[in-house]
């Protein structure tokens, strides 16, 4: 290695080898640069041009401290390399750290420091020194540091110091001193060091750590933040620790430090702030022996790490890591399985790394590949998009799409469901309006089937009655199959639509083409509105009839009561003696009992038909047979790519082959072989790795008549998988209103709870499951039902937005001003999220805009502190106090959040005394707002982690 050192008494330059002439003792500065025409420069010290200033000042002072203690020669890094030949200076950077480590003794000159440390006005604590990235390594390094102030008084040394200096960086006292090697702390503690440091260039934040994690690479000026990927890059090849992907963590009770723009749907981190909440991540040992370590390859992370899914369905990977003060509970990223692969993943845009729950069992590890190029993880989110080529812009506009997530506006796109996976099927719903006055608008149906090969595309255009609700259509026809209803062409008077589907490349990715063309007058078109008003009515009528019928033929002890729909009475025939079966067939003449148009249809006249209800026939030609043959295994294996790649694990491993096809068949919605389960008396008692039973897998697989079969068959409805769920947990999750009023039929506990403590009622709550809270209340659910953490279901709605269940649980008289374990009301928890419509709902319903929870805050404050301004004017115009003063004002919890948009709407509203603005943008979506550090003493504001 070669060095230049300055002679201490010529002050000037001599080259140094290893091989040729060693190296001798030296002394190196540590400074905070100014401007190069200040800083002495290797230019400069060559010519023998003399430069006064602060730059010499250093120079000299340096050169005459490395004099006092003994030493000939100095290093300065402002002139002691030739930052014009770029090989010199990319060896120099990566050869820093270890210059400062040799050094005999280190200089810190803080130039903006007047006193000593310990005097109440020293502005030692706030010294640029400490915020510069250079500087972390060269305070590390060195054995020996003396801190300089302005005027080069001594002010002591790294070891006298080390209390404050610890408290300043962070840095733990065994590592600051070297007691302990730097090698042994994690990588995602030794990022949090650097998590407020700046450099002047963007590239330089990835370059100043080089030496903290003892790699070298090449430096590529201009690449911007590509630089701190590439030094993630190189740490995955050289450390094997999976805290490096542990960053954006965010433990319970935490402030999440880092932003949205910082979890970029890469798997490695844009920049070291990134890991400001990760301080306290070390690395664990795997539970089931040791597992491959981290791989880069072709823009992509390769790990071997479990998987596991919460109670929410959110997918995690398991890291390596844990927090130092817990080691029963393991480190979880947030991820979601990407089109086109069975082990391609990208982290989610957004949302933390988080503790998992100690309780979580102990999966088997998969093969994962992770996207670690950004612009890659943005682009893979429209694969398989929908593009609207509407010919007819000008008469007709798109008013409505259901779901609205899936509605990009400014990219004009429409994007499925982000967890639509090989073998299930997502639907998007949009409306269009003619500009004219015509009594009906158009609906247009695409639904998207994700296949092993290429995705299929299906789509059906009919029309409403204008002004009709789209949401409801959606649930009232979510039964239907689009193999049946394939129009392409429809008419509402007026006006011709026709529309195709075409599958277009873009680059290595396919977007659907939709284009909607003038089309003629169709007689045919296809009324919804109509059609579901005739079969509601329909339906009530003929079910009536045969209830009436059937309750004078059965045997009073085995009497059932249906609810409407000719599958729930499904044991007819077994319950009709044989000599009454014909005089029920007379008074039963042309009467159809009809599910769903394109489903099921089943003539009561038809001895073969009572037969196939009796037996549940799930599909109406279909008549399954057990498959043992010579593709048994075949087909169960391929059935089991069919579920999420997330959740494989809980089936691959199950030993019985038949209990394996059964539960995988069930968990996909295929139809299970009841007819002979029930001739060989087959145990329905069956489940998989993570205890999720038959029945519950049948819930999932969201197939009612396989529901329905196995509780005839005796399937118990009380059993619970590994994280506390039963079947009619997944019934309300998922909104499968049939489904679960056929369980509650059935005896299950509507009171169940799981191990967050979370009642079906609070799962239904928190995915706006209106219709099912709905049924729950009036079967008697408990309303006040509390979890883990004492939230409610209408804490859970507010929080998550859903405005409709928030409604209807206030209809029921849920309590508005319960509190949880924060003391804080739904009021809170609508305000803390931006959700403006339901705290006007709630202040409607009776809540108390003053309330406090335990820490002093009010919704305002709240509010006002995560800059929800929209929020903060419903607060105001409802009552809220602004300059109610105990410690802060919502204006000081504005400011210290940082959002000088809400500090002036508070300014204007409180000159004015009130606001009568009407709110516009309004939006209900959710927002984490800008959180950061509370500076407030004992935590006034504070956002939990939501773990319930």
């Amino acid at each position: 290695m070669v060095v230049r050192l300055i002679n201490v008494t010529t002050k000037a330059l001599e080259r140094f080898e290893d091989d040729t002439k060693p190296i001798p003792p030296y002394a190196i500065l540590s400074h905070t640069w100014g401007t190069d025409q200040e800083e002495i420069s290797f230019q400069d010290l060559h010519s023998g041009a003399v430069k006064k200033g602060p730059g010499r000042y250093k120079f000299d002072k340096c050169c005459a401290e490395a004099a006092r203690d003994g030493l000939s020669y100095a290093w300065i890094d402002s002139c002691c390399i030739d930052k014009t030949n770029s090989t010199e200076l990319s060896e120099a950077i990566n050869s820093m750290f270890k210059w400062y480590k040799d050094a005999k003794v280190c200089y810190a000159y803080l130039c903006d420091v007047d006193e000593y440390p310990s005097k109440p006005t020293s502005n030692f604590r706030k010294s640029r020194w400490f915020q510069r990235g250079w500087t972390l390594q060269e305070l590390i390094a060195p054995k020996i540091v003396h801190f300089f102030n302005k005027n080069w008084v001594h002010l002591g040394q790294k070891r006298d110091l080390s209390l404050i200096l610890v408290d300043i960086t962070k840095i733990p006292r065994v590592f600051l001193l070297g007691i302990i090697p730097l090698h042994e702390a994690s990588v995602a503690q030794r990022m949090s060091w650097a998590t407020d440091r700046v450099t002047k260039r963007k590239e330089d934040l990835a370059y100043c750590l080089l030496g903290i994690f003892g790699i070298t690479m090449p430096m590529i000026y201009g690449e911007g933040d590509q630089a701190f990927i590439r030094l993630q890059e190189e740490i995955t090849k050289h450390i094997n620790d999976d805290s490096i992907l542990a960053w954006n963590f965010r433990s319970p009770g935490s402030i999440l430090k880092s932003t949205v723009e910082e979890a970029s749907g890469c798997a490695l981190a844009s920049n070291p702030s990134s890991f400001a909440n990760s301080s306290h991540i070390v690395p664990s040992g795997p539970k089931g022996g040791p597992l491959r370590p981290l791989q880069t390859l072709g823009g992509s992370l390769l790990l071997q790490r479990p998987l596991y899914t919460d109670s929410y369905g959110q997918c995690f990977v398991v890291l390596e890591c844990q927090l130092d003060n817990q080691t029963d509970q393991a480190i979880g990223i947030p991820v979601q399985a990407r089109f086109g692969g069975y082990d391609d993943y990208i982290r989610l845009h957004g949302r933390p790394s988080v503790l998992l729950p100690s309780y979580i069992p102990d999966f088997s590890p998969c093969d994962i590949r992770l996207l670690t190029n950004r612009f890659g993880a943005h682009y893979d989110e429209i694969c398989h998009s929908f593009y609207i080529e509407n010919a007819l812009e000008k008469d007709l506009k798109l008013t409505r799409v259901t779901p609205r997530s899936s509605w990009d506006r400014e990219r004009d796109i429409l994007i499925p469901n982000e967890k639509t996976r090989f073998g299930r099927s997502h639907r998007l719903w949009l409306m269009f309006r003619h500009q004219k006055n015509g009594p009906e608008d158009f609906i247009l149906i695409l639904e998207l089937i994700m296949q092993i090969s290429q995705p299929e595309v299906r789509y059906h255009i009919m029309t409403c009655d204008r002004g009709a609700d789209l949401a409801a259509i959606k649930r009232d026809f979510s039964e239907f199959s689009l193999l049946n209803l394939n129009k392409h062409s429809a008419s509402n008077g007026i006006l011709g639509l026709k529309a195709t589907v075409s599958r277009q490349r873009v680059g290595k990715k396919n977007l659907f083409v939709v284009r909607l063309l003038p089309g003629k007058n169709d007689p045919g078109t296809y009324n919804v509105t109509r059609v579901l008003q005739s079969l509601t009515r329909e339906n009530l009528i003929r079910a009536e009839e045969t209830q009436r019928l059937r309750s004078r033929f059965e045997p009073p002890a085995h009497r059932t009561q249906t609810k409407g729909e000719g599958h729930d009475s499904c044991k007819a025939d077994s319950l009709l003696s044989k000599e009454k079966t014909p005089v029920l067939n007379r008074r039963l003449s042309n009467i159809t009992l009809r599910v769903r148009p394109g489903v099921l249809e089943i003539d009561l006249t038809n001895p073969n038909s009572l037969k196939e209800l009796r037996d549940v026939l799930p599909e109406k030609t279909r008549k399954p047979q057990v498959p043992f043959n010579e593709h048994f295994i075949e087909k169960t294996e391929k059935m089991l790519r069919c579920i999420p790649f997330e959740e494989q694990h809980n089936y691959k491993s199950i030993p019985d082959p038949m209990n394996k096809f059964l539960l995988i068949a069930a968990r996909i919605g295929e139809a299970i072989p009841l007819r002979q389960l029930a001739k060989k008396g087959t145990n329905v008692q069956i489940a998989a790795v993570d205890k999720t039973n038959l029945i519950a897998a049948a819930v999932l697989g969201k197939n009612r008549r396989n529901v329905q079969g196995l509780l005839l068959l005796g399937a118990g409805v009380e059993e619970v998988n590994a994280i506390g769920y039963s079947a009619l947990h997944y019934a309300c999750m998922q909104g499968s209103v049939d489904i679960v009023r056929l369980l509650l039929e059935h005896g299950a506990d509507i009171e169940k709870k799981d191990m967050q403590k979370l009642t079906p009622l609070m799962l239904a709550a928190f995915h706006g499951e209106d219709e099912i809270i709905q049924v729950l209340v009036e079967s008697g659910a408990n309303i006040e039902a509390v979890s883990r953490t004492k939230q409610t279901a209408l804490m859970k709605a507010a929080e998550y937005g859903h405005s409709a269940v928030v409604k209807t649980l206030i209809k029921y008289k849920a309590s508005i001003k319960a509190k949880d374990n924060l003391g804080r009301p739904a009021l809170f928890h609508a305000a803390e999220k931006g959700h403006w419509g339901i705290v006007e709902m709630l202040i409607e319903g009776g809540a108390d805009v003053e309330a406090r929870d335990c820490k002093g805050t009010t919704a305002l404050m709240l509010a006002a502190y995560l800059g929800q301004d929209n929020v903060v004017e419903v607060l105001i115009q409802n009552g809220a106090e602004i300059e109610k003063k105990d410690v802060l004002t919502a204006r000081d919890c504005a400011r210290f959040g940082g959002h000088s948009s809400t500090v002036n709407l508070l300014d204007t509203v409180g000159s004015k005394g009130h606001s009568q603005r009407v709110p516009v943008g309004f939006s209900d979506m959710a927002t984490d707002g800008d959180e950061r550090n509370c500076p407030w003493e004992n935590g006034l504001v504070e956002t939990r982690g939501r773990s319930v």
